[in-house]
């Protein structure tokens, strides 16, 4: 088949091509969260089933074929998968090692951008209620909020791909932070991130 002789510049249609790219990521990128979101929700709503006894590993098997016979030909519900997204939810949770790390590390980050602790934090006037309160104490009041900070800005920014391959390759809770960490910097595809996993000397 001959090719086809271009009667416009091609640079015009390179940059629709661009375009399409563009959305398509974009596209991605929000399927990502949403089932990123889906899955630790879910893995939320098992733990805490099984936790408190009231679902054993037979509920979990009932769920499982549920949703095969409610929604077939859908996949990752079986009942591996949902284990798997009880263990993400539960590694990930408020109480968390993880968390409190990376909440550690946001604190860290911010007591650095002060610029004068005494003048933004011990500063006090004649009126009580203008005591200036430290970010830390703030922070720490308002955990629910950086609960959903870390969920939103770091786990959701990462493949499911490669929240298994962190979940089943890295142990301690500083390991698994550190490749969510350059998972989500580097921008890691599943393989990479599985290479550096095998050949870290943590």
């Amino acid at each position: 088949m001959a090719k086809q002789k271009l009667t416009y510049p091609s640079s015009e249609f390179e940059n629709i091509v661009r375009l399409i790219h563009e959305a398509q990521n974009r596209a991605y990128i929000k399927v990502n969260i949403e089932m990123v979101l889906l899955y630790f929700n879910v893995g939320k709503i098992v733990s805490d089933k099984v936790s408190q006894g009231v679902w054993g590993q037979g509920t979990v098997d009932d769920l499982a074929a549920f949703i095969a016979m409610k929604m077939p030909g859908l996949s990752g519900f079986n009942r591996r998968g949902l284990y798997r997204m009880k263990q993400f939810s539960k590694t990930y949770s408020l109480t968390s090692e993880c968390f409190k790390l990376w909440l550690q590390i946001q604190i860290t980050n911010q007591q650095k951008a002060i610029v004068s602790p005494v003048a933004t934090q011990l500063k006090k006037k004649k009126n009580a209620k203008d005591v200036i309160v430290s970010p830390l104490a703030t922070q720490l009041q308002n955990i629910d909020n950086e609960y959903n900070k870390f969920v939103s800005t770091l786990l959701t920014q990462i493949s499911w791909t490669n929240h298994l391959e962190i979940l089943s390759g890295a142990k301690p809770a500083e390991e698994k932070l550190f490749y969510l960490l350059i998972s989500l910097n580097e921008k890691l595809g599943k393989l990479e991130l599985r290479r550096q996993i095998k050949t870290a000397t943590f």
